[in-house]
């Protein structure tokens, strides 16, 4: 292990008179907010490449991929998780990775692996990860937008039932509101600080007797805060 490069041993030792290639590869830590976001979702990935024997006939290639740590050699080479590959007679030195949509939310960082397919290939992995941190969201499950309006009267209750998700299980903040009409989200709060999901019977003794909406909310600390629509 050469500082960030590894060379692999799966290969023969290399022929006499032909080096063996170099990379180091760099990157800016980030956090991409929410990949299924297209203004949030390039990441750029840069290198600095040498093979001083490349054969243009058959180049020496750089392939990218992305892994869950700087240990992580059995991912790197998994084809699942390639990024990008180039020959490295492109000159090109950096390439702006899309991030996938569906890539699951956590901690990543980029191996790079140069291969002259004479010598072992080199891996090289980045200076700093990447956080993929998608928006969470909440829906609330009862009552639902099929129900009729529901007139509470006063003395009575209603059971909202309510589910949230959130990736990174990080701390979020789940809200209840009631509104007399179905825009602005200005209502008042009915549960604050609920948990990610369940259900919470609202006594509406001290309400006026009338039709009124609902919502929740959820907010992580890190996106907008997410609103389901109103209901009914």
């Amino acid at each position: 292990n050469y500082g960030n490069n590894t060379v692999s041993t799966s290969k023969n030792i290399n022929d006499i008179g032909n080096d063996r290639p170099s990379i180091n590869l760099t990157t800016n830590g980030n956090v991409i907010k929410d990949p299924s976001n297209k203004d949030e979702t390039t990441y750029e990935i840069s290198w600095a490449a040498n093979d001083t024997d490349n054969d243009p006939n058959n180049p020496t290639t750089i392939s990218l991929y992305h892994v869950s740590n700087t240990n992580d050699f059995d991912s790197c080479k998994n084809e699942s998780r390639k990024i990008h590959t180039v020959n490295l007679n492109t000159n090109s030195t950096g390439y702006n990775w899309q991030i996938p949509p569906n890539l699951t939310s956590g901690n990543y960082y980029v191996c790079a692996i140069i291969d002259d397919r004479v010598n072992p290939y080199v891996t090289s992995y980045s200076n700093s990860r990447i956080t993929v941190n998608r928006r969470p969201t909440i829906q609330i499950k009862s009552p639902s937008l099929g129900d009729a309006n529901h007139v509470l009267v006063s003395n009575d209750s209603l059971t909202i039932e309510w589910q949230g998700s959130d990736h990174e299980e990080s701390t979020t903040t789940v809200k209840l509101y009631y509104d007399t009409d179905n825009s602005g989200y200005n209502g008042s709060p009915i549960k604050n600080n609920a948990d990610l999901e369940g259900s919470f019977d609202w006594n509406t003794g001290s309400m006026d007797s009338g039709a009124y909406y609902l919502y929740a909310t959820i907010d992580d600390d890190v996106h907008p805060v997410v609103r389901t629509g109103y209901i009914p």
